[in-house]
């Protein structure tokens, strides 16, 4: 769809002769939609849009957004949400018979937490692991006892690291809590 300026132009045409209208429709450019959806496809709604770094629109409910006023030519597209990633659109071609731009999907999520015991625990470790038991990574918490891990949607398990203790034995020993979490439902996105 072209953006056109006027959009529309009154006309009144008389029986004493022919109207010219003196000032010309301008042609400002063109529109073209997309989608910002998660790995099954479904829409993500609030995720902000950006065309080469400026900020031009928000998704829908549905995931779809609309840039206007677009020309021809190559852009970089993103989507922004807190606590999820996309996998931007680089370097896209628009013209205006592109219509519709590809999809930009997600391709990570953030888990986040935070350790405290009344009171925030700093720089505590923190650890994740896929549900097979393999480690995956570690992080420390910050100064208000925060942690995020970036992950793909699957099941993984979240683990406090208790700092080395001593008992009876001369040897310090660390206790692990662990919280399991997984994508149930995976025609849902983890977080919305």
């Amino acid at each position: 769809m072209y953006d056109v300026v006027p959009s529309s132009k009154p006309v009144n045409v008389t029986h004493a002769g022919s109207v010219v209208i003196a000032e010309p429709f301008q042609v400002m450019g063109f529109s073209v939609s997309g989608r910002v959806v998660d790995r099954s496809g479904n829409g993500i709604e609030g995720a902000a849009i950006s065309v080469d770094g400026v900020h031009k629109t928000t998704t829908d409910k549905d995931g779809t957004y609309k840039l206007d006023q677009i020309q021809s030519g190559k852009y970089a597209i993103k989507a922004s949400k807190p606590h999820v990633f996309f996998h931007p659109l680089k370097s896209v071609s628009v013209v205006p018979s592109t219509g519709s731009l590809p999809d930009i999907v997600v391709t990570t999520y953030h888990v986040c937490g935070v350790v405290n015991s009344g009171e925030p625990v700093k720089t505590r470790s923190v650890a994740l692991t896929a549900s097979s038991g393999q480690s995956l990574t570690s992080t420390t918490t910050d100064a208000d006892g925060h942690y995020c891990f970036e992950v793909a949607p699957g099941a993984y398990t979240v683990c406090y690291v208790f700092s080395p203790v001593l008992f009876a034995s001369p040897k310090p020993t660390a206790y692990v809590l662990c919280i399991s979490f997984c994508d149930e439902n995976k025609n849902r996105s983890p977080l919305s």
